[in-house]
This record gives structure tokens, C-alpha cells and sequence, in this order.
């Protein structure tokens, strides 16, 4: 079981550190995206000294590789929780994905888009 863990761990770790790399720059304004990848590393290096303390408290190493790879099940909700990037889809042609996807996160922010700025691209 450890081993199986483990394994599963080490193959989800990167996409998991990428994927929450991208999604915090693709959701910031341009200005701010030196410092949203700034603060992404610099809280790995916390998450790394949280995880010494873990290891401190928790002696089993049945529990402790628990706690370390539940938050890869997390992760695997990924493509449920968050849309797919506006960017993404302009640039591959999906225009009315994209608008719908602006739409969404505006009734989200409780914010109002003319339909003027929304089809202004497509000209």
C-alpha cells in the first residue's frame, strides 16, 4: 500500500504543482502575475516546512502518506470546479465556449458586460 501511494503521489505531484501554477495566472490581471507565481513558490517552500512538522507529529507513516496525498483528490475536481481559460478558448477558436465562460464569471462577480464588449473581438 505504501508503495502504491507513493507511486501515485510522485505521478500527480508535478501536474498538480502546474496545474495550480497556471490556473493562479490565468485568473490574475497581467500586472499581478510576477507576484501570484512569486507567492505559488513561495508557499511550496512553506507547504514544504509544514510538511517536517507533519512528519513530526505523525509518527505512522501509513497516516502521514495519507494527509501527504489528500490533496491530490482534490486536484482530480479540477476540470469540474474551474472553467477552462478564456484565452485557451479564443485562441483555439471556441468563441461562443469563451463568451458563455465570461458570462458565467460575470453573474458570478455579480458584474454586468454589454453584449457590445462581448462580440467586439470577433470582428
Amino acid at each position: 500500500m505504501f508503495t502504491i501511494s507513493s507511486a501515485v503521489t510522485a505521478a500527480c505531484i508535478a501536474g498538480m504543482y502546474q496545474t495550480a501554477f497556471i490556473i493562479g495566472i490565468e485568473f490574475v490581471g497581467g500586472q499581478w502575475r510576477v507576484w501570484c507565481g512569486n507567492l505559488h513558490s513561495a508557499l511550496f517552500a512553506v507547504g514544504a516546512a509544514i510538511l517536517c512538522l507533519m512528519a513530526y507529529y505523525i509518527r505512522d507513516w501509513r497516516e502521514l502518506q495519507f494527509v501527504i496525498a489528500l490533496p491530490i483528490a482534490f486536484t482530480l475536481s479540477y476540470p469540474w470546479l474551474f472553467p477552462e481559460s478564456v484565452r485557451w478558448q479564443v485562441s483555439n477558436g471556441q468563441m461562443s465556449k469563451a463568451i458563455k465562460t465570461i458570462r458565467r464569471a460575470a453573474k458570478w462577480n455579480s458584474v454586468y458586460i454589454p453584449e457590445e464588449y462581448l462580440y467586439a473581438s470577433e470582428d
